[in-house]
C-alpha cells in the first residue's frame, strides 16, 4: 500500500477537525520536503485538498493531536458501557474473576499515539468499525479464557489483535461498506485488502509487530484455506487468528439478526462452515450464545418463518438450480481445458460445492428433493425455522464460493502464466450471482 493516507482516510481526519480541536504537533511536509502545514495549526476540511494532493512526511497519524482521543480509560470505560447495556452481553460480565481478566487486558493494549489517534477516528467518524471491534474483542477474550491457558500478556496481545483488526477499513470509501450495499466485482478488492492495509500499519511499531500484526493480517484466513488474503489452511493460521476469526462471525451473528434467533443461526453457519473454524473453539461459542440468549421467546421467529412459507419453493429452486447449472458447466468444461490455472480455479469450485452438498445432506436438505423438504417442514415451526435460517446461510456460503473463484481468478491474472475465466465458468459465476441475489435472507 503506497499511500496508507488514502483520501477516504484524511478525509475522515478532516471532518473530526471540524467537530473537535485537532492540531499538528510539528510541520507536515511532502516528500519533496516542501512545508504544507505549521507547526500548531488546526486541521479541519479547509485543509483536506491540500493534505490529500501529497505523500505527507511524517505520516499524518504521526503528526496530530486530538482533543478528547481515545485513551485505555476510555477504551475501558467503552468496554464496560457495552457490557452493561447490551443485554447479549450479560454473560461475559457473569464471572467476576472472568471480566476481571478481560478488562485488565483491556486496560494494558498498547496504545501509541498513533494507533490511538486512529482509534479517535474510528470513534469519531466510523462508530460503527469501532463498536464492532470492541464487541469482537469482549467475545474473543471471553472464548479464549474459556479456551485456553493463556498468560495476561497473551491475553493482552489478543485484545489489542481484536481491537485493531479492522483498522484498515478507515482506508475503504466508506459507502462501499453501506448496510445493504452490493459490492461490484470492481469494488471487492478493497474489502479484501483490509487486513494487508491492517497489517501494514501495525507493522510499523514494535509494540504492535509480529505478533499483534501477524494476528491482523490472518483474521479473514480460513482452515480450509478459502479465506484471504494468502488462503493460509489449518495449522498456518496463528491460534490468535482462528480465535478472532469466530470473534468476528459471532458478532456478525448479533449485529444482523434477532437476539432469539442467534444460537440457531449460529449452530447453522458453523455446521455449514465446519472445516472453515476450529471445531473446539466453535463448540465454546454455541455454549456462550446459548447463556447469552437463555430464556428468550421464540414465537416471533415461528411468525416470520409462516409468513415466508410461500417464497420457500422459489428459494429453495434457485440454490438447487445454482448446483445442476455448475454440474453441467464443470463437465463441460474439464472436457475442453488445457489451461492449469484455470483447471485448478474450476477444481476448487467442485470441490467447495461437493463439500456444501455433503452438509447440506447431512442436515436433512436433499437438493434434488426440494419439493419434498419444502412439504416436510411446512407445519413444523421449529424445523421451519432452521430450514428458513438454513437457506440464508447457504446463500452466503455459495457468494463466498463465488467470491474465492474472483480472487483467484485476480491471481491467476498477476501471475505470468495466468489467464482470464474461461466464458463457461465466468457465465457460471454471473448467473449465480444474479440467482441468489433475487430472493434476500428473511431470517
Amino acid at each position: 500500500m503506497d499511500r496508507l493516507h488514502d483520501e477516504h482516510y484524511v478525509r475522515a481526519v478532516t471532518r473530526m477537525g471540524d467537530e473537535r480541536a485537532v492540531v499538528t504537533n510539528q510541520p507536515i511536509f511532502t516528500r519533496n520536503r516542501i512545508k504544507l502545514v505549521n507547526q500548531g495549526a488546526r486541521v479541519d476540511s479547509a485543509l483536506f485538498d491540500r493534505l490529500v494532493a501529497h505523500k505527507l512526511i511524517p505520516r499524518i497519524d504521526e503528526c496530530l493531536d486530538v482533543e478528547n482521543g481515545i485513551t485505555r480509560q476510555v477504551l475501558r470505560d467503552d468496554a464496560r458501557k457495552l457490557l452493561d447495556d447490551d443485554p447479549a452481553l450479560a454473560v461475559l460480565r457473569a464471572d467476576p474473576g472472568l471480566l476481571g481478566r478481560t478488562l485488565r487486558a483491556i486496560d494494558e493494549i498498547p496504545l501509541t499515539p498513533p494507533i490511538a489517534f486512529k482509534l479517535t477516528v474510528a470513534a469519531s467518524q466510523r462508530p460503527e468499525v469501532y463498536n464492532h471491534s470492541l464487541r469482537v474483542t469482549l467475545v474473543a477474550l471471553h472464548l479464549a479464557v474459556k479456551s485456553f491457558f493463556l498468560s495476561q500478556k497473551e491475553l493482552t496481545n489478543l485484545a489489542a489483535a481484536a481491537l485493531l483488526h479492522d483498522i484498515g477499513i478507515l482506508h475503504i470509501p466508506p459507502d462501499l461498506l453501506r448496510p445493504g450495499r452490493r459490492l461490484q466485482k470492481s469494488e471487492r478488492h478493497h474489502l479484501y485488502a483490509h487486513p494487508i492495509s491492517g497489517y501494514l500499519i501495525l507493522r510499523q511499531y514494535a509494540e504492535y509487530h509480529p505478533e499483534i500484526s501477524r494476528t491482523v493480517f490472518e483474521h479473514h484466513e480460513r482452515l480450509d484455506g478459502s479465506g484471504y488474503p494468502r488462503g493460509l489452511k489449518g495449522g498456518e493460521i496463528s491460534r490468535d487468528a482462528q480465535i478472532l476469526m469466530l470473534a468476528e462471525v459471532a458478532n456478525t451473528v448479533f449485529e444482523s439478526s434477532p437476539q432469539s434467533q442467534n444460537l440457531a443461526k449460529l449452530s447453522v453457519l458453523l455446521r455449514l462452515n465446519h472445516k472453515k473454524f476450529n471445531r473446539d473453539l466453535g463448540n465454546r461459542l454455541i455454549a456462550l450464545v446459548a447463556a447469552m440468549q437463555s430464556g428468550h421467546r421464540e414465537d416471533d421467529d415461528h411468525s416470520t418463518a409462516f409468513a415466508n412459507l410461500s417464497r420457500l419453493p422459489p428459494r429453495l429452486d434457485e440454490l438447487a438450480h445454482v448446483f445442476s447449472d455448475w454440474s453441467e458447466t464443470f463437465r463441460t468444461f474439464s472436457q475442453s481445458t488445457k489451461n492449469a490455472a484455470t483447471s485448478l480455479i474450476s477444481l476448487v469450485i467442485d470441490e467447495r460445492l461437493a463439500e456444501l452438498r455433503r452438509t447440506l445432506s447431512d442436515a436433512g436438505f436433499d437438493l434434488d428433493q426440494v419439493e419434498a423438504v419444502a412439504d416436510a417442514v411446512s407445519e413444523d415451526p421449529e424445523a421451519l425455522v432452521e430450514l428458513d435460517i438454513l437457506i440464508g446461510e447457504t446463500r452466503w456460503q455459495l457468494t463466498d464460493i463465488i467470491h474465492e473463484a474472483y480472487r483467484r481468478m485476480s491471481d491467476a491474472l498477476n501471475d505470468s502464466a495466468g489467464m482470464p475465466l474461461p466464458p463457461p465458468i465466468l457465465g457460471w459465476l454471473e448467473r449465480s450471482e444474479t440467482r441468489l441475489s433475487q430472493y434476500p435472507r428473511y431470517s
